[in-house]
């Protein structure tokens, strides 16, 4: 029974096992409540953890916060399979806020590699997550209903993509964050923008961007990197408006407040400054502009802002009239979209292989994982047969222990009757021969005719004795018997019985007693038995075995 309850409560048990909270885990949470002002600081911090000394809490934290710091400092991801583990980590310990801010990034990754409908589900189920944890983290909410608007709205469905981002607006408006506030309103105007109907919209809530960024201070960074953006929009609304002197004004003001504050280079302002010029008809400034491109778009080594400034040269200069030179940006622009389309198959058929090999990584987890499982389910199903074959081992143990008990108890009081029969036989026959010797001793006192007859009566007791003794003893066993009587019909029944007692193991003893016979009579009666019935053929063989053969 000990067995049969250890292996019910073996699976509870280990469902119950809960890893407790490591200095490494409480290590990891500090640094996640600093990440969003110091990313630097905690990516090289994760930097110096021994990522193999780890246990699985703390792996899947640190794939969390390492995909959190290279999404605050701009560097992509290579894989999502750490955030995958991540992922199956904290949904089987339904820790649903951790897996909905897993699943964001995991989201995000899809929608930078184009896997739209990855990305889509992914984030679908993030806030599915994010709401059962009770809302105890609106920011991430907030991301998640911004790049869902984003998939949206690579689908072409901006009805859903308006919604998602707006949604996204009203939680950063509740928590006073100005710059994520209007970095999601420029979303916002982007998103209205794309209709013809709808850019009034998109006027009216750049213009709330750009309320709210006056009323802060602009001059930190981070508040100069959104006011270029709000800017940045102002050109993108007026170039759909086809007000082309307006979209070239806010784009210089961009450019002037980039170069002005030493920000980050933006070779895309530049792209659409050019591409302005070029559809203003100032050629020359257009032309002028792309050259002074050339030499920082060649250092960075982008292939696709150098096609463009190519192309841009060749067109100009086409317009300038001065052909050769044309046909030479010409040439030059086809030759870097050649590289770059070959770089792009190069990029795409080496992402296909690291996601092979991830793949076949995974399967081989997987099967490690299987065999496991498999030979945790054999060694369960093994204890529980050992279980049930122990039960049932033990159940027939006791059924045995007590017939066993009752059986004894049958033959102590067996053996009791035997001798208390035997005793009372030998008293019988005690008695009846003091009897006859008183007798025998007074037969001047008692006549001849009582005397004849006591004898006479003697002798039809004894006989009557034997023959109730010998019926009994012949029914023992009946085969035998029968057997016994065919092979030697002539024999006497003394020596009948005498045989089917040794036959029945019975002592020599016991056999006197009942014979009302001394034990050496009962010694020589049984050797004269043996040599009649085997005669001195066979001397290795005991009587006992020869009678027990007469039966087979």
């Amino acid at each position: 029974m000990k067995i049969c309850a250890f292996v019910i409560c073996l699976p509870a048990l280990c469902a119950g096992c809960v890893a407790p909270e490591t200095p490494t885990l409480r290590k990891l949470q500090a640094w996640d409540g600093i990440v969003d002002e110091r990313p630097e600081a905690v990516r090289d911090s994760l930097q110096t953890l021994r990522l193999h000394r780890l246990n699985r809490g703390e792996k899947a934290y640190y794939a969390l916060l390492d995909a959190v710091t290279s999404n605050k400092m701009m560097l992509p991801l290579k894989s999502d399979s750490a955030l995958r583990v991540a992922e199956i980590y904290y949904e089987s310990h339904k820790q649903y806020g951790l897996l909905a801010r897993t699943q964001l990034y995991i989201g995000q990754y899809h929608y930078k590699k184009q896997d739209i409908e990855t990305a889509f589900h992914t984030l679908k189920e993030a806030e599915s997550h994010a709401r059962k944890s009770g809302s105890k983290d609106p920011r991430t909410l907030a991301l998640i209903c911004y790049w869902l608007g984003q998939t949206h709205m690579n689908q072409m469905n901006f009805a859903e993509a308006l919604k998602y981002t707006y949604r996204s607006a009203g939680i950063y408006e509740e928590l006073k964050d100005t710059i994520q506030w209007v970095a999601v309103l420029n979303a916002v105007c982007y998103l209205h923008s794309w209709q013809e109907e709808q850019l009034p919209e998109a006027a009216s809530v750049l213009s709330s961007c750009r309320r709210l960024l006056e009323a802060v201070d602009s001059r930190k960074p981070r508040f100069l990197h959104m006011y270029v953006s709000t800017l940045n929009n102002y050109d993108l609304l007026f170039q759909r408006q086809n007000q082309l002197d307006s979209a070239l004004y806010y784009n210089t003001k961009c450019i002037d407040i980039v170069e002005q504050n030493h920000l980050p280079f933006t070779f895309s302002l530049y792209l659409s400054r050019i591409s302005l010029l070029y559809q203003l008809g100032l050629y020359d400034e257009c032309r002028s502009n792309c050259l002074e491109l050339l030499e920082p778009a060649e250092k960075e080594e982008n292939r696709l802002y150098l096609a463009n400034i190519y192309q841009h040269l060749f067109l100009s200069t086409e317009k300038l009239g001065a052909f050769e030179q044309a046909c030479r940006y010409r040439e030059k622009c086809s030759q870097i979209k050649d590289e770059l389309n070959t770089h792009r198959e190069t990029d795409a058929l080496r992402e296909l292989e690291q996601k092979y090999n991830v793949a076949e990584k995974e399967k081989e987890v997987l099967t490690w994982k299987n065999l496991w499982l498999l030979i945790l389910a054999i060694l369960l199903g093994v204890v529980l047969c050992l279980a049930l074959v122990s039960l049932i081992v033990i159940h027939r143990k006791r059924k045995l222990q007590k017939q066993h008990d009752l059986l004894a108890e049958k033959v102590v009081r067996t053996q009791w009757g035997y001798a208390l029969s035997r005793k009372v036989i030998a008293y019988n026959f005690n008695t009846f021969e003091e009897v006859e010797k008183l007798i025998n001793r007074n037969t001047q006192h008692v006549t001849d005719h009582f005397l004849h007859e006591f004898k006479r009566c003697s002798q039809r007791q004894k006989r009557a004795y034997f023959e109730a003794l010998y019926s009994v003893v012949r029914e023992v066993d009946l085969s035998f018997t029968k057997a016994f009587e065919q092979l030697y019909p002539e024999l006497p029944q003394e020596e009948a019985m005498l045989a089917f007692l040794i036959r029945e193991q019975w002592e020599l003893g016991d056999i006197a007693s009942i014979l009302d016979i001394s034990f050496e009579a009962a010694k020589k009666r049984r050797y004269r038995l043996k040599a009649k019935l085997m005669g001195d053929t066979d001397k290795e063989t005991s009587l006992i075995e020869f009678l027990k053969r007469i039966s087979r």
